[in-house]
């Protein structure tokens, strides 16, 4: 990709390949720059634009659910799990943010827990197919043992 530019105020801009330094832009000046990478198909540049947004201003639901996004789009899914935890923390209502975790959770085979995740979403959202589509999935995917309670002898 190329580099990805942004006009901040009268004379400065800002390059997506070069250092930034972090008291020159603010919070919503990298938000736009993770959006310019993420709409040039960048997903990991993008996620570190957002991640530098998201510590300018770590109270912006916006940018947790594109940082969220766009790390669980990258494939990392560690970090994934962690910002989509901050943001289901944050919002326990918003269903986007338990479907990511979801998903994020089946990146690590974490099954089970993603399975109660995605329930949460469903139940949040049962108008959207896709969740519970992605919930049958993962019900499907786990190899939890089936616990027998009574003697089957």
């Amino acid at each position: 990709m190329g580099t990805a530019s942004l006009k901040i105020g009268e004379n400065a801009s800002v390059s997506g390949d070069e250092g930034v330094a972090a008291s020159s832009i603010d919070a919503t000046s990298y938000f736009l720059l993770g959006v310019e990478h993420h709409s040039a198909g960048d997903v990991r540049s993008a996620a570190q634009w957002f991640e530098r947004a998201h510590a300018a201003d770590p109270t912006d639901a916006a940018i947790l659910s594109a940082l969220a996004s766009a790390l669980l789009e990258a494939g990392q899914a560690t970090q994934s799990i962690a910002r989509h935890q901050e943001w289901v923390d944050r919002q326990p209502e918003e269903a986007a943010a338990w479907f990511g975790l979801g998903r994020s959770l089946l990146l690590l085979d974490r099954h089970g827990d993603a399975v109660e995740a995605l329930t949460r979403a469903c139940a949040l959202r049962p108008d959207l197919r896709h969740y519970a589509d992605q919930l049958r999935a993962a019900q499907m995917q786990d190899p939890s043992p089936i616990v027998h309670t009574g003697d089957d002898d």
